[in-house]
């Protein structure tokens, strides 16, 4: 990845409120401000929205057709939602 990409990428998230930054003469300090895990579950959401119109069932059905999920897949995916 080229130093352009970086700085493309890091003012996405910026951008997106993931992180704040601040000038420092010729540098920029970024900070985080979500958990990698909020990040995670944000743009996940925001893949299911785009994709598959927020449905989590669309998604796994998607995988199941297009033959991305294995029978261990599917077997821990019951027990998983058994639990719920």
């Amino acid at each position: 990845m080229e130093s352009a990409d970086y700085v493309y990428f890091l003012s996405r998230l910026v951008d997106k409120g993931a992180l704040t930054v601040t000038r420092r003469g010729r540098t920029n300090d970024y900070v985080p401000l979500l958990q990698p895990e909020d990040y995670k579950l944000q743009e996940t959401q925001h893949v299911l929205d785009g994709l598959y119109q927020g449905s989590v069932k669309n998604l796994v059905s998607a995988m199941y057709d297009g033959d991305k999920l294995s029978d261990d897949d599917i077997s821990e995916l019951k027990k998983w939602l058994s639990e719920k």
